[in-house]
């Protein structure tokens, strides 16, 4: 009746039988059980074997390689980098590849340090990178999706190496979606294994086609800052790019190449012996990438506010060709006059901003005004109530997105979206009142085949019909992070009256980590705006509590002056 905690010493890594024996109060033997301990010795695969590098989706192969083997795709240069962060020699015999590719690793080593590929053809990946490397091997069949998938990595005994999902969309870098980039891990020996999901743990290659094999060259230092794409009358500013240097020390960009295109990186050349000093900002307009828009060259460019568009900055191999990124940034449409910028200055991702600050540091966001003020990514189970209604409801079918109109006006969001991890089309002549909300769930309430569905989330959530709900979305929120974006319909160009321009609204990038309120991430808690005017994407944006779906809550609990943040303030205050 006296329950026991054991403390098994298993004396060798891996799994072991080990026998336990019971014996009442006078030492006669009443039972026995024998059971497989795991050792909780370390296990130097499980703890230095990690994923460095990965090519999921190579640019195409050049007319030189095609000229070698006419029969050569893109997918023939994939591979996969590994490298052993520990201080143990690893023995890979028998480690595997579960998920995403299919490979059994034979009798090789990786001393410390040391990196090792993983290739899926041998002779197209000496074509394009030579001789030399170390491979531990082809994939035996299939290869890596261009699109994102789950990698698992377990080790011989069948323990979880790594175990995660890489991603082709934004917030992933978008030069490694066969464009010349790879995805590069920044830091593999401190990032933990349950994070190496992340986007932000992983950043395009700055090196052209990658770097297998080896480290790779470092972020070189200058971004693209700001971006103003939008300039019809009566805007008086042309179309402009804001280099900045966020370094300590002067960077000569003379020779380096800025485009709108992917598909050519090489059109404007900033002119030579041109030197960013330390904090110096240096914009380009027009007159310099398209001096001549009545007679615009091959490679003159101007940059699409009805659109959206894309900036890269590389430097030239000196043949034709690209051999570093240096910067590339990626925008929606923007209304006349808005410019897109780095917030934090310099190192954050674009946002619309209030006013151009073309030259300076970067100001304030512009948001909304109509915003995301609710979210429910992760919900946790149904409830009773829920489940008496309908059975088979599950966790998805509770997720929700809120869109709260904070204005004294009534908004038509006929041609308005949400995209990015799901996607909707706001239905024709749908109105949202003034300080209205609008919650847009995963299944369509309207469809008659759901009015269970629709009745059991009105249950678990205890709303009833004076909320309005709209759906269904593509897609599911992720449980881990996820990128939303609110677009409004903006006024059809001139040129082109059946293009409908979608400015961006609002936008949150949400994580279920701290600083975001982890309690939103399957307990039961949602996420919820405490203010209108705080960017969508900043976690001091956001709090976590039981989900009010239909009603707004801007007011942060302890927060008693009001001012969106809990601080010394309040504690005297209360």
């Amino acid at each position: 009746s006296v329950a026991n905690t054991w403390q098994v010493t298993v004396p060798v890594d891996g799994i072991q039988p080990v026998t336990l024996e019971a014996y009442d109060f006078q030492g006669q033997l009443i039972d026995s059980e024998t059971i497989n301990v795991i050792s909780s010795t370390p296990n130097p695969v499980v703890d230095s074997l990690r994923i460095t590098e990965i090519n999921y989706n190579p640019i195409s192969p050049t007319a030189v390689e095609l000229a070698s083997n006419p029969a050569l795709d893109n997918d023939q240069f994939e591979f996969i980098e590994l490298q052993n962060v520990g201080t143990h020699t690893l023995s890979l015999l028998g480690t595997r590849f579960t998920n995403g590719v299919d490979f059994v690793f034979p009798d090789v080593q990786l001393l410390p340090g040391e990196r090792g590929v993983l290739v899926k053809d041998t002779s197209a990946f000496a074509l394009r990178y030579g001789t030399g490397f170390n491979v531990l091997g082809e994939f035996a069949s299939g290869g890596l999706s261009n699109g994102g998938e789950n990698l698992t990595l377990v080790d011989s005994l069948g323990q979880t190496v790594l175990d995660f999902s890489y991603g082709d969309d934004d917030p992933w870098p978008a030069r490694a979606d066969g464009l010349g980039g790879t995805l590069k891990i920044l830091d593999a020996a401190e990032t933990p294994v349950q994070e190496y999901g992340k986007y932000y743990h992983w950043r395009g290659s700055t090196d052209f086609n990658g770097s297998p094999g080896t480290a790779g060259s470092d972020l070189i230092g200058i971004v693209i800052n700001e971006v103003l794409a939008h300039t019809d009358p009566p805007v008086e500013q042309s179309d402009s790019i804001e280099l900045y240097n966020p370094t300590d020390a002067a960077i000569d960009i003379g020779g380096w190449w800025i485009s709108d295109s992917d598909r050519n990186l090489l059109k404007y050349q900033i002119p030579d012996a041109t030197i960013l000093d330390a904090g110096q900002y240096f914009v380009l307009d027009e007159t310099d990438f398209n001096p001549t828009p009545l007679a615009s060259g091959p490679n003159d460019f101007a940059l699409s506010g009805t659109r959206g568009d894309d900036v890269w900055m590389v430097i030239s191999d000196g043949s034709g060709g690209v051999q570093s990124f240096v910067d590339d940034v990626h925008f929606n449409a923007s209304p006349n006059g808005e410019s897109f910028a780095r917030v934090p200055n310099g190192s954050g991702r674009l946002a619309p901003m209030q006013q151009t600050t073309l030259g300076t540091g970067n100001a304030s966001v512009r948001v909304g005004p109509l915003v995301i003020s609710e979210l429910n990514y992760n919900p946790g189970a149904p409830s009773e109530a829920a489940l008496a209604i309908d059975p088979t409801l599950t966790a998805d079918d509770l997720e929700f997105v809120e869109i709260h109109n904070p204005t004294t006006s009534s908004v038509d969001l006929t041609n308005w979206q949400i995209s990015g991890g799901v996607d909707y089309d706001f239905p024709m002549g749908t109105m949202i009142g003034s300080g209205g909300t609008l919650v847009v769930l995963s299944f369509n309430p309207t469809n008659a085949g759901n009015t269970d569905q629709l009745n059991a989330f009105r249950a678990h959530y205890g709303i009833g019909e004076s909320v309005d709900l709209l759906g269904g979305y593509a897609n599911r929120l992720n449980d881990s992070f996820e990128q939303l974006v609110l677009k409004r319909a903006g006024t059809s160009p001139p040129d082109d009256p059946t293009l409908i321009p979608r400015l961006e609204e609002d936008a949150v990038l949400y994580d279920d980590l701290s600083p975001w309120p982890t309690a939103a991430d399957g307990t039961g808690h949602s996420l919820q705006r405490i203010s209108n005017d705080g960017q969508g994407s900043q976690s001091s944006s956001w709090t976590a509590a039981v989900p009010i779906p239909g009603s707004v809550s801007t007011t942060l609990p302890g927060d008693f002056n009001g001012d969106s943040t809990v601080d010394d303030t309040d504690i005297d205050l209360l």
